[in-house]
């Protein structure tokens, strides 16, 4: 910078303006530095110009990408680890449909894709440990009866249906935040039992 020192002051003047400007635009610290060193800049000013500086907004916004990015990673995974364990849940299959299943043994997984919103369907074709008891077939046909908005029956098949979030019911105790479905399929005296799983 001893350069500047042997330029009439309006030169000198107007190089420093012109370098700052380009430090401004390409490293906000060497500007915030350097108008210091030659007093140009108040120390507010470096600062606001320094925290609004074309390279500070850029990397304030791909700041905010790797964070809605790993946000997005996190909850890709955390659906995906909770729709693997769906079927084992017993207890929750219970609360969601009415009907207690028995324990499920996996024959096939199909893993669905997981979007950028994070709507997924993952498929599972499932064999229940003992065939659904009179019992439970006579209740299931009571609520069919009854217009269960979710249960249905077409001969020896029974199937249920059943979204919720984004303004739809609810079961007990799911979170109203993630916009669920699941559907469930199979035939009275087969133990195979075709369920779907996701978010929509």
């Amino acid at each position: 910078m001893q350069i500047l020192y042997y330029m009439s002051p309006n030169v000198a003047a107007i190089v420093k303006w012109s370098i700052l400007f380009l430090c401004w635009l390409l490293f906000s610290p060497l500007f915030y530095w350097l108008a210091g060193k030659w007093g140009m800049v108040s120390r507010t000013r470096r600062i606001w110009l320094s925290i609004f500086s074309p390279n500070m907004i850029i990397l304030f916004c791909l700041l905010l990408l790797l964070i809605v990015l790993f946000v997005v990673y996190m909850a890709m995974l955390y659906n995906s680890l909770d729709s693997v364990y769906i079927y084992e849940d017993s207890e929750r299959l219970k609360r969601i449909t009415g009907v207690a299943f028995p324990e499920f043994k996996l024959m096939e997984y199909e893993k669905g894709e997981t979007n950028l919103l994070g709507d997924y369907e993952d498929k599972f074709i499932l064999e229940m440990e003992e065939e659904l008891s009179e019992a439970t077939y006579h209740h299931l046909d009571s609520i069919i009866e009854c217009g269960d908005a979710h249960w249905g029956k077409d001969g020896k098949r029974y199937w249920y249906r059943n979204i919720w979030g984004n303004g739809e019911p609810t079961p007990e105790g799911e979170d109203s935040k993630y916009d669920r479905f699941l559907e469930i399929d199979f035939e009275k005296g087969n133990r195979i039992v075709n369920l779907r799983w996701g978010i929509w």
